[in-house]
């Protein structure tokens, strides 16, 4: 009977600091109301929530190491992180208005930093601004999908846009030989299954990760020496904020069941609306 109340779809740690008592920095109490939403969203998805609130940066590079640390069952399958606050173009800032550096936090996330869950998908939804540009957008009055007139479209200068990576930030992309030629080992993978599939494109981005995974794998075993500095060979998906499209991607990326790193913020260099 123990047993059946374990059972999850995954774990989330929600972040969200109001700064209402940090010298220098806007307050934002919206936080703690966004903070609740995405926790009773996901768990209506039968995940397992920890909302953390206004802690310092040792306080939040604590809670990192637990998660980071965590063990779950078979039964879960996503590991979710999200944090609404301030930030600007390299770092998240914690209550007590230090820099907490977004490159660490991503890193804390990979495979060989969270060695219980690595076989778990890792989802990270960032909600504060990246810079102090403002995105004035672009207005359409035309649908360009099927011509239809519209009163109005605002639309992100990023949005719709989809940007995967062969590899992760500060790694090479892997090739291998063919004779004398060394020949990518992703971009072949992902023609031939965007040649041969009606499935949406993450749906084919997490298979060409998957295959990745296999075929590294497997030259590994037949010849350590091909590569001499072994590493999670992923993808990394910066999808733009977009108001149209955000629900159905995440929609995607849940029943894609794949494998990689999703991180869903604002545009490098923008605000984010408050």
């Amino acid at each position: 009977m123990e047993q059946a109340s374990e059972q999850f779809l995954g774990l989330a740690f929600v972040f969200a600091n109001d700064y209402t008592t940090t010298p220098g920095f806007k307050p934002l109490p919206g936080t703690h109301t966004d903070a609740r939403a995405l926790r009773s969203a996901l768990e209506s998805l039968h995940f397992k929530c920890s909302v953390f609130t206004n802690l310092s940066a040792a306080e939040f590079a604590l809670e990192l190491d637990r998660l980071t640390s965590s063990r779950a069952p078979d039964c879960c399958k996503y590991v979710v992180f999200s944090f609404c606050g301030h930030g600007n173009e390299q770092s998240l800032f914690a209550q007590d208005g230090k820099e907490l550096p977004m490159g660490n936090l991503v890193d804390k996330f990979n495979a060989d930093q969270m060695k219980n869950l690595a076989s778990r998908i890792r989802l990270l939804f960032i909600d504060a601004c990246r810079g102090v540009r403002r995105d004035d957008g672009v207005m359409l009055t035309v649908d360009s999908r099927g011509g239809k007139l519209l009163p109005y479209a605002l639309l992100p200068l990023g949005s719709n846009m989809l940007v995967a990576y062969s590899t992760l930030n500060g790694y090479v992309s892997q090739e291998v030989k063919d004779g004398q030629v060394s020949k990518s080992m992703w971009m072949p993978i992902l023609a031939e299954e965007l040649a041969k599939t009606n499935e949406s494109i993450l749906s084919v981005l997490t298979t060409v990760n998957r295959k990745m995974i296999e075929y590294s794998t497997e030259l590994k075993r037949v010849n350590p020496l091909i590569f001499p500095q072994s590493h999670f060979v992923g993808y990394t998906l910066f999808v733009p904020c977009n108001l149209y499209h955000d629900a159905q991607i995440f929609g995607q990326w849940m029943s894609a069941g794949g494998y990689g790193t999703f991180v869903l913020c604002t545009h490098p260099g923008s605000h984010s609306i408050a």
